[in-house]
């Protein structure tokens, strides 16, 4: 008998209950939502440092013209006000930057990684600017009161120069960037990896030349129709087999069926999905005890099945196992087939049954065809379409839609295609925000280092060796943060790859690959900003300072 396993969820958690079923259902992934929102925080902490950094770096800039007006009488704390109005400033003028663009992503394919339209809630538009804001002006708290609180006279002399204390907070800053930027690069690769681990996994039946279609329900309305439209598809040359089942082969939620042991009294439940008599063939799906289905079965008084491997030995099965129905016909074991994957990568093997009884309706509508070997991806699907749309011209165009098994397959990956797309995004801008904090550092270092740099030059320092100098600095910089990612990157990938039954391994060079991606960007930001400081005539550098 076929049951209903009535399951209840808070209206608040319907979103991520994975009892929804229905491809058009709005579903989603709790780990994917929290995942997105971390990178999420990771980037507006990196932001965060990043303007800290720059603020910072413009200190040699600012500083003389900031007490000149200290000097005329500007109070400290109007000029600190002044700043953070500034900050708010930019903030406001980036949030508008930022409302353009959503608008032009809103009619691109990037819009598709959204499961909201971008504009539908204003008071989330409202709280993202409050939270910008605030992030920007905390940011700027401490940059503001440390670029004014030194005395007028020191600066304007032309004393002021770099703390230790404030040189080795900026290096800290710049070392959390890039841990963060190490390991989003690196959870990009795994997230791939992953991702083409499951389309390349063995899933127990055969793939080759296998499209498949869903034909209107309305268009086969009884078996017979059913059998007509198979029939014409296989009097084509181009196809080789054709079969029919009442879903797709793989997806996340499938049919129940179950019987009660008569022994123990325990109810056990299966997965089960109605196919036609040569599905198991057709798919290879290998039988490891009893028969086949053959087409008489079809019309046999009670259910036959099939189960699989796992079905059998959880449950004690044997070929003599029968389950008495409500209308007084037996159902029985025929078979028993080697373990197949009918659910995507992150469930594991489950009891599942086969069966090819007419007794029940709807008619199995969804369509394998394995066409003859060397048919075009193009050709296959020009070709099922047209004998679907000859079979029946009632059918509009549009719903029928052949697609290559691994199309199919791909639908049940969609999550994490995306988000390896959405964290490969975050990673670059990641990368990108992380450079300009380095190029904001350089600046500030050459700026406060130019008379160091000038001596150098004049005692017979080379350009080559004060850029290596500079870079020296980053590099150990980024060694000892890779120290510090590969380890926390490991357990955070280890965490959300605990969502799959079946992942792929965490390899070592990932974390290589991050590094070399962090190390070559840096020595190329770092050299480009440092070479005008190293090349600089050492003679006007020394004329400027005296």
């Amino acid at each position: 008998m076929k049951l209903l396993s009535p399951t209840l969820n808070p209206l608040t958690e319907l979103y991520f209950a994975e009892e929804v079923e229905g491809r058009d259902a709005a579903k989603g992934n709790r780990t994917t939502t929290w995942t997105l929102l971390s990178i999420a925080v990771l980037i507006l902490a990196v932001a965060f440092i990043n303007f800290v950094n720059f603020f910072f770096a413009l200190i040699p800039v600012r500083i003389r013209a900031i007490n000149i007006g200290k000097i005329f009488g500007a109070p400290q704390w109007k000029l600190r006000i002044g700043l953070l109005f500034e900050t708010a400033g930019l903030i406001f003028s980036a949030a508008v930057i930022a409302f353009g663009l959503a608008v032009i992503f809103a009619d691109t394919p990037l819009a598709a990684y959204l499961t909201a339209p971008i504009f539908a809630e204003w008071r989330l538009a409202a709280g993202l600017l409050a939270l910008a804001l605030a992030t920007g002006v905390a940011a700027s708290l401490y940059p503001a009161w440390y670029l004014t609180r030194f005395p007028p006279l020191l600066v304007v002399t032309g004393s002021f120069r770099a703390t230790d204390a404030g040189r080795r907070l900026r290096y800290l800053l710049v070392g959390v960037q890039y841990t963060i930027a190490l390991v989003l690069i690196a959870a990009t690769l795994t997230i791939h990896r992953q991702h083409r681990y499951m389309m390349r996994y063995d899933m127990g039946f055969d793939r080759e030349e296998l499209y498949s279609v869903t034909v209107p329900q309305e268009a086969l309305p009884n078996f017979e129709r059913r059998d007509a439209l198979i029939g014409q598809l296989r009097a084509n040359p181009e196809v080789a087999e054709v079969a029919a089942a009442d879903g797709e082969i793989v997806a996340p939620e499938r049919n129940g069926w179950g019987y009660t042991d008569p022994e123990t009294g325990k109810l056990n439940l299966f997965n089960s999905c109605r196919v036609s008599w040569n599905f198991l063939e057709m798919m290879e799906i290998n039988l490891l005890d009893g028969r086949q289905f053959v087409q008489t079965d079809e019309a046999a008084d009670g259910e036959l099945f099939i189960a699989n491997e796992t079905a059998k030995r959880q449950f004690g099965l044997t070929l003599k196992t029968q389950f008495p129905s409500s209308d007084g016909s037996t159902s029985r074991m025929i078979g028993f087939c080697e373990d197949f994957h009918f659910k995507p990568m992150q469930f594991g093997l489950e009891p599942f049954l086969f069966t090819v009884s007419r007794r029940s309706k709807p008619v199995p509508n969804h369509l394998y065809i394995r066409m003859a070997a060397g048919v075009a991806t193009d050709r296959a699907r020009d070709c099922i379409r047209r004998t679907i749309l000859g079979f029946d011209p009632s059918i509009e165009p549009e719903r029928i839609e052949p697609r290559f098994i691994d199309e199919e397959l791909e639908s049940n990956y969609q999550q994490e295609r995306k988000l390896s797309t959405l964290v490969l995004l975050f990673s670059m801008l990641s990368i990108l925000i992380a450079m300009m904090g380095v190029f904001g550092l350089v600046l500030f270092e050459t700026q406060c280092r130019r008379r160091e740099i000038g001596i150098r030059r004049v005692n017979g320092a080379t350009v080559g060796e004060i850029l290596a100098l500079f870079n020296r600095q980053f590099l150990r910089i980024v060694l000892l943060c890779a120290v510090v990612a590969i380890p926390a990157g490991y357990a955070i990938l280890d965490r959300w790859l605990s969502q799959f039954a079946y992942r792929t391994p965490i390899a070592w060079w990932i974390f290589v690959a991050a590094f070399a991606v962090v190390t070559v960007i840096t020595v190329a930001t770092v050299t480009a900003r440092s070479w005008h400081a190293a090349t600089e005539n050492p003679s006007h550098v020394m004329k400027a300072n005296n």
